[in-house]
């Protein structure tokens, strides 16, 4: 985050974007933000043109982007924009609630000064931005800045790795339930702060639980899935 030192950055570094990975940062925040509806047919070809690259960077996107759970790679140098379904949902939050809430505890003890100031920035950013993408890059981020201070980085990994492929669930559920997921994250916050261990556990399986529910009933009450379109937003 700009202006302030991420305890983030002594694990991962900051190397610099290549083309493959900014397709992958555009494509993805086109997804992300719903300008890219599930069922969107993606052609390598038009989108290198519309972005300026080869067709290579692009081709590697498209395959991160896949490994994400984002798109489903197709024949032909295309791929379709994936549809939000109950069994992935299930198995990505059963994997995080697994996962997150034990660590969070873990990382309690270890928790800086330095951790927690820059947690209570990115919550302040969290609460004043309007960008969904932006909401979920901070949000990422909060979640990981705790989770670092456990100093397990096969467990911190896997964290993000889950999160980011239910990063498009999360951004339907912050639409439905901004305000809810900001005081969750205060109290997350508030635990934290305190040396609160055993809840901070708690508070982190019921913020997890309670988005799965929630977007459980959103994906059930869901009409029947659109009509495919392509990336230019034509019906097929």
């Amino acid at each position: 985050m700009d202006g302030i030192p991420s305890v983030l950055d002594d694990l991962t570094g900051s190397p610099q974007e290549t083309s493959g990975q900014t397709a992958t940062r555009i494509l993805r925040d086109k997804i992300l933000a719903g300008d890219l509806h599930p069922g969107t047919k993606l052609s390598q070809h038009l989108l290198a043109a519309e972005l300026g690259m080869s067709r290579i960077p692009v081709r590697d996107a498209l395959r991160s982007l896949a490994s994400e759970g984002l798109v489903d790679v197709r024949a032909h140098s295309t791929a379709v924009v994936s549809r939000l379904s109950a069994p992935d949902l299930q198995e990505l939050y059963e994997l995080r609630i697994a996962i997150e809430p034990p660590l969070g505890r873990v990382a309690v003890p270890g928790l800086t000064p330095r951790h927690l100031v820059e947690m209570e920035a990115l919550l302040i950013e969290m609460e004043t931005t309007a960008e969904t993408t932006d909401w979920l890059t901070l949000n990422n981020r909060f979640h990981e800045t705790m989770y670092a201070a456990a100093a397990r980085r096969r467990s911190l990994d896997m964290v993000r790795t889950i999160r980011r492929q239910t990063d498009r669930y999360t951004a339907v559920y912050v639409e439905l339930n901004h305000a809810v997921a900001g005081v969750e994250h205060r109290m997350i916050f508030d635990a934290a702060r305190l040396g609160q261990s055993v809840r901070l556990e708690a508070l982190l399986k019921a913020h997890i639980s309670g988005s799965y529910e929630q977007m459980l009933r959103y994906l059930s009450a869901k009409e029947s899935a659109p009509e495919s379109r392509d990336h230019t937003g034509e019906t097929r």
